[in-house]
């Protein structure tokens, strides 16, 4: 989506710079992104940030007086940046063990071993999962 349809989708003409959004920020407390200037930057069509810096914790858009929905826009940022190709390899590696595996986590047996040590249930493997998980994308690519 375009930087102008973006600005007008997410309203940015209604920020304020308060910086609200930027001080409830834990990413931007530890050098991230730094969500005042991704609105300002969308908004004045210049914005070349690193929206995978972002924690997508929505604090942003909870404290945001103007209503706006800072980490709605990020994810758009970051849905653009994933159709260009431009995927931190961390997230590649996400995906791909869930297309593998059908889950998010470690398969690594130590991600079982700490669970069980916290007395969370066992995770479910299921087998048939990434074959499903294969025949719903050739379905959504038709």
């Amino acid at each position: 989506m375009e930087r102008g349809a973006l600005a007008e989708k997410f309203e940015l003409a209604k920020c304020i710079q308060c910086k609200k959004c930027t001080r409830n920020c834990p990413s931007a407390k530890h050098g991230g992104i730094v969500p005042n200037e991704v609105v300002l930057g969308v908004r004045e069509g210049r914005y070349e940030g690193n929206p995978w810096t972002c924690l997508m914790c929505h604090r942003c858009s909870m404290v945001c007086p103007k209503g706006i929905e800072v980490a709605g826009l990020v994810m758009v940022l970051r849905n653009n940046e994933a159709e260009s190709g431009n995927i931190p390899e961390r997230f590649g590696r996400v995906y791909g063990n869930f297309r593998k595996t059908g889950d998010t986590m470690s398969i690594a047996g130590a991600v079982d071993e700490e669970r069980r040590a916290l007395g969370l249930m066992e995770l479910c493997r299921d087998q048939s999962i990434p074959g499903k998980l294969d025949k719903m994308s050739r379905k959504a690519m038709q």
